[in-house]
This record gives structure tokens, C-alpha cells and sequence, in this order.
């Protein structure tokens, strides 16, 4: 079953779901060794190794000591290991990333769906504003958990809304200062472009009318209201 993700919601990833995931890794690909997914992440990042580059999706890994394969039994294991690797050669470590949900694609040719995420630091900055999460039916629920559904324990009564402010703030930079951010604006306009194409609202002057309609209707009883309560203070004078 896929996974669904929601706009406006913070994730952060669960390494104990990985745990168990193993990958297997070697210079000969004849000869790979297995191994859980936190040793395959600490042999890459022993001292005495540094690495190079690391391929997005497919391909080896290059090190100082030589280019390893890497194969994980699923997809999205290996390109978590490969985004954790990547961000650890910028001191950042994956578990410390906010993930926001994007949007999805679905694949033409085979049962496969595409999570687009971006990935933020805790300060606010964006530091990758465009990662792909692959779903072939096998991804664990529990690999990226919503801060809202999270076991974080709420402390201040203010720590709801201000992560849901915090939420939306970061959406807005991503659509505002990301290129990938202007083109999904770009994408959702020509989306709701298409929409309007296939079921056409109203004639504007019709929608006018009935706005005019509306407002007029609005006005008049307001100002019946105005009337009887005049009536009703001129009646209570003379009364007394």
C-alpha cells in the first residue's frame, strides 16, 4: 500500500526502521559483502576513509580508497543511505533534517511512486530542495514519522501552533526563494488551468451579477435592522 504524505506537515526519519535493512557493499561486484544498514553507513564514514562523491540514485560510491558498489534489496534504502552519506560530508546528520512533503508521480510503466520531499535544518535553511523518496509498495510506514504523530512530548501550550507556523513559514520559502519552488507554483497554475479548461466556472459577467446580487441583498437587510431599532428608540421616547 503507498504511503500518504501531507503538505504542511514536518517529517523527520526514523533510523530504528532501518536498523534492520541491510545493503551490500564491495569494490568487486562479484563479491559483496552484506552488511545492517549503520555499519554500511559507518564503513564510509571511518576516519581513514573520505569520500569522494556519491551519486544521487545509482552508481558507486568514490573514495579515497577506490569506488564502491553499493546495492540495498530496496530502493529507497539505498538512496537513504546514499542522502545520509552525502549530508554527512556536510556535517549534517540525516536524522536532524525536517522533511517536507512536496508531492508525488506515479510511474507509467511499473507499480512505482515517486515522494518529492525538501529537506530543511533546524535553523530554517533549506539544504536540499529537491529529494526523490521511491515507493515500489515495500516503503515502512514508520521510516518517516510526522512531528505532529510523533511521541514528541508537548511541553508549552504554544508548541502546537508555533510548529504549524513554523511549518507554513518554511513552505513559503521553499516556494519563494528555491527554483524548484517556482516551477511547482508554476505546475499548480497550469494544473488549475486545466481543471477550469475541462469544467469551465461561470461567465464572469454572470458571477458579477450575482456578486452585485448578493452585496445589494446584504445591504437591505442590514438596513431593516437599522430602521426597526431607530423605530423601536423613537417609540420607547414617546412611550415615556
Amino acid at each position: 500500500m503507498t504511503i500518504k504524505f501531507e503538505r504542511y506537515k514536518s517529517y523527520y526519519i526514523d533510523l530504528n526502521a532501518l536498523r534492520a535493512e541491510e545493503c551490500e557493499i564491495g569494490k568487486d561486484r562479484s563479491k559483496l559483502a552484506k552488511t545492517p544498514f549503520v555499519d554500511a553507513f559507518n564503513f564510509f564514514t571511518a576516519p581513514e576513509r573520505t569520500i569522494i562523491d556519491v551519486p544521487v540514485s545509482f552508481g558507486d560510491i568514490k573514495c579515497n580508497d577506490g569506488d564502491y558498489v553499493i546495492q540495498c534489496g530496496r530502493l529507497y534504502v539505498s538512496q537513504l543511505l546514499r542522502l545520509a552519506l552525502s549530508l554527512n560530508k556536510e556535517n549534517v546528520a540525516i536524522c536532524e533534517c525536517v522533511w517536507f512533503y512536496v508531492g508525488s508521480d506515479e510511474c507509467m510503466e511499473q507499480p512505482m511512486t515517486s515522494n518529492h520531499f525538501f529537506l530543511a535544518a533546524g535553523d530554517g535553511r533549506i539544504i536540499r530542495e529537491y529529494f526523490n523518496l521511491t515507493d515500489c509498495f515495500d516503503l515502512k510506514p514508520d521510516i518517516l514519522t510526522s512531528y505532529e504523530a510523533g511521541a514528541n512530548k508537548k511541553v508549552w501550550m504554544d508548541e502546537k501552533i508555533n510548529r504549524k507556523a513554523w511549518n507554513h513559514r518554511m513552505y513559503d520559502k521553499f516556494l519563494e526563494t528555491t527554483e524548484t519552488g517556482k516551477i511547482q507554483i508554476v505546475k499548480e497554475r497550469l494544473s488549475k488551468e486545466a481543471v477550469g479548461a475541462e469544467f469551465p466556472d461561470e461567465p464572469k459577467l454572470a458571477s458579477d451579477t450575482a456578486a452585485i446580487v448578493s452585496a445589494i441583498e446584504a445591504n437591505t437587510s442590514l438596513l431593516k435592522v437599522v430602521i426597526a431599532i431607530l423605530i423601536g428608540a423613537i417609540l420607547t421616547r414617546l412611550w415615556w
